[in-house]
């Protein structure tokens, strides 16, 4: 009879242990058809979130993508009185010989520049600037060609930083001689200095243009990335500076008016700017 028990219950715990294994080894039940699971996955921590940082947005909260940039120009123009004047004038004589026009050019040249040392004129400031003769040509009836004369050219540059002089200077050559007036050109001594001043306003120029045009997208200027610069340097010509003056024609100590014009310096500069 113990043996009849023994027996039951080593049956019952072969059972049990054996109903165990096949509940670890089954696989689970499949969905029904159309149905979807959705596994469980705990978080591990090494994963990277899928949610973008700050600092990692296209945009700033400024409203300037990332690295973004603008390129402007700055222009500038500064007027400035000229200080300096170069009179360029001369004589022009012509004869049958050659050498009688460049003798009668070489005396009236000769007689200007005594009349302008003894009016205070610097030696220095009075140069050569020009020397030419040619000859002229006829044509006779048959046509052929033939030397008709000869032309003896010369100009001279005179120049004075007195401004007010500068009329005084055509008066006294052409009371001398001089017969040929070829222009009167301005400038300054400082030219750097007043260049250097036109770049500074150019440069303002065109921050202004990279702000105006940031500020409407919601951006600003942070700094500069790079700057180019081109120039240019000119002067204004005497449109209607050079006269006699009209209104004392009649009066015979009326002289040449010339009106100094003024410089116009002109600097330009390309900057590229970044933003923020």
């Amino acid at each position: 009879m113990k043996k009849f028990w023994c027996m039951i219950l080593v049956l019952a715990l072969a059972a049990s242990f054996a109903g165990a294994a096949l509940a670890e080894a089954e696989p689970p039940t499949p969905p029904a058809d159309g149905a979807q699971v959705e596994e469980h996955k705990e978080p591990t921590g090494d994963e990277e979130s899928s949610l973008p940082e700050d600092g990692d947005s296209s945009l700033t909260r400024y409203g300037a993508a990332k690295g973004a940039t603008i390129s402007v120009s700055g222009n500038a123009t500064i007027l400035v009185p000229a200080d300096t004047a170069t009179v360029r004038l001369g004589v022009t004589e012509s004869a049958q010989n050659v050498l009688e026009a460049q003798s009668a050019m070489n005396a009236k040249i000769e007689a200007i520049r005594q009349a302008l040392l003894e009016s205070g004129i610097d030696e220095k400031s009075i140069n050569t600037d020009r020397l030419n003769i040619y000859t002229n040509y006829s044509y006779a009836e048959d046509g052929t060609e033939r030397v008709s004369s000869y032309t003896a050219s010369s100009t001279l540059s005179i120049v004075t930083q007195d401004m007010d002089a500068t009329g005084a200077i055509i008066d006294t050559a052409f009371g001398a001689g001089a017969n040929t007036l070829n222009g009167i050109e301005f400038s300054v001594q400082n030219t750097e200095e007043v260049m250097d001043q036109a770049y500074v306003q150019a440069m303002l120029d065109a921050h202004d243009k990279a702000e105006l045009l940031a500020q409407t997208e919601g951006a600003s200027v942070r700094g500069v990335v790079s700057i180019s610069q081109g120039s240019a340097y000119s002067y204004d010509s005497m449109t209607n500076s050079l006269r006699m003056d009209a209104a004392v024609a009649e009066d015979a100590d009326a002289g040449t008016f010339v009106q100094a014009a003024l410089i116009e310096v002109s600097a330009s500069v390309s900057v590229t700017y970044e933003l923020q």
